[in-house]
């Protein structure tokens, strides 16, 4: 799943993570409630929940909240509450960005976009940085208003017809360069390869409907591609139940450093939102974006892996 601290599988790592994200969000709730368990957790809910939820947003959502705590001395610090508390903030707006590709909502996807435009500012993947940048300046003061209007309207497509099937373009882009792919023979020729350029790579989207169709008139069993999706709530349930016993969320002084130490047990996760905030007030990442631009230069940094294989045409798979 993970090779050299990078991910190689997309889709098991992602259910990883929101496998994770769940149970903190679960044992937040659970510790607002002042359950202990999780299985008591739907019997506490037959409280005013909305309200419950809004309090615990109000504990965990403030983007200063880690911020401000580790301010204070290290003997004051609770650097589980505080890795906690940043990855519920930041698992959450990857959760909304990933909900709005699939449903369509262009809205969220550009609100979520000026937070990952922050949050690359203070990782190394400086590729991403300058392009999220690069498209927020466009969107917001580079493009014409009907330019940056076409850009909403045509970032996502939608080929399933699916209310959840929207994509990326280049992910379905990505799609039709698997499936011409797939038709290249193993003995090809220069004949051979014109008319797969100029010919069949041209209906990639055609031979899918006729695929869907035939399985439809014959009634033949339909294999997917994806594997089917286990019962996730056990291990949900098994990650909240652990950020419960060891009480994560109950913010405790000096936890996680011994007396004398001048380390802590855990090491501090980066702060993304905070550090790059910091940075980019400090006009130090916006100079830098200007003159690569007025040099027409791109930056140098490792390179970013982080985009999304192709496993299947629609989110419905």
């Amino acid at each position: 799943m993970w090779e050299k601290n990078k991910v190689k599988f997309f889709d098991p790592a992602d259910a990883l993570f929101n496998h994770v994200l769940d149970g903190h969000i679960l044992a937040v709730l659970a510790n607002t409630l002042g359950v202990e368990y999780v299985d008591e957790l739907e019997g506490a809910l037959d409280c005013d929940w909305r309200k419950a939820m809004r309090r615990t947003r109000s504990q965990v959502s403030g983007h200063t909240t880690v911020t401000r705590a580790r301010e204070a001395e290290m003997s004051e610090r609770d650097v589980l509450w505080e890795n906690a508390v940043l990855f519920l903030q930041h698992g959450v707006m990857y959760r909304d960005f990933g909900e709005a590709v699939r449903y369509g909502h262009v809205g969220r996807i550009e609100h979520c976009l000026l937070y990952f435009t922050a949050w690359f500012q203070a990782s190394r993947l400086a590729n991403y940085a300058h392009e999220t940048m690069h498209l927020v300046a466009c969107l917001k003061r580079i493009w014409s208003p009907g330019f940056a209007g076409h850009w909403r309207e045509h970032c996502l497509v939608n080929p399933s017809g699916s209310t959840k099937g929207f994509m990326p373009d280049d992910q379905l882009g990505e799609y039709i360069i698997r499936e011409i792919k797939d038709m290249i023979h193993h003995n090809a020729s220069p004949e051979t390869m014109s008319h797969l350029r100029h010919t069949l790579a041209r209906l990639s989207m055609v031979f899918r409907d006729i695929r869907e169709n035939m399985k439809r008139v014959t009634g033949a069993t339909e294999y997917y591609q994806h594997s089917s999706h286990g019962d996730s709530a056990v291990d949900i349930k098994h990650v909240a139940g652990l950020l419960l016993r060891h009480k994560v969320f109950v913010r405790t002084a000096g936890r996680c450093q011994n007396e004398g130490r001048t380390k802590f047990d855990y090491e501090p996760a980066k702060d993304l939102h905070g550090v790059g905030t910091a940075k980019i007030a400090s006009g130090s990442a916006v100079r830098r974006y200007k003159e690569l631009m007025s040099k027409n230069e791109f930056p140098e940094g490792e390179p970013d892996e982080l985009e999304r294989p192709v496993e299947g045409l629609s989110h419905d798979g």
